[in-house]
């Protein structure tokens, strides 16, 4: 049985789950870059984008063209994430199974070395926009 750290912290037995989850992953930079795309896709317009696919849309394919990676790229990163993300088909949208996770992921005090930094999505999904 997993057991929190001590204090006093409301969150810190799944902050320490999710931590424990993330942190068994072979590359966690390119973690971080899927799953800050993913937050990022949240708040997008539905609007087509110049990829011909919906702005805020987070399939695999789509996720590969923006991080620069080859075809299975999305699936090898996120395969030991299966507790906490559901990825479809290539055409489907990776979902995040835990409404908890995305407030995780943005929030340093929690997930420390796990934090997602929106400011380098963005100029992630920007720089992939212009080529």
């Amino acid at each position: 049985m997993l057991r929190a750290p001590p204090g006093d912290t409301p969150f810190a037995q799944l902050d320490f789950l999710y931590t424990h989850i993330t942190a068994n992953v072979n590359n966690q930079h390119d973690l971080l870059q899927v799953l800050g795309q993913l937050l990022i896709a949240c708040e997008m317009p539905s609007g087509d984008d110049i990829f011909g696919s919906p702005a805020n849309s987070s399939s695999p394919k789509r996720l590969e063209v923006i991080l620069g990676l080859k075809p299975g790229g999305i699936r090898r990163i996120l395969t030991d994430m299966h507790s906490l993300i559901k990825i479809g088909s290539n055409s489907d949208d990776i979902k995040i199974l835990h409404a908890s996770f995305p407030d995780f992921l943005l929030d340093k005090s929690r997930s420390q070395d796990f934090r997602v930094d929106l400011k380098e999505a963005h100029a992630t999904l920007e720089m992939s926009l212009r080529i």
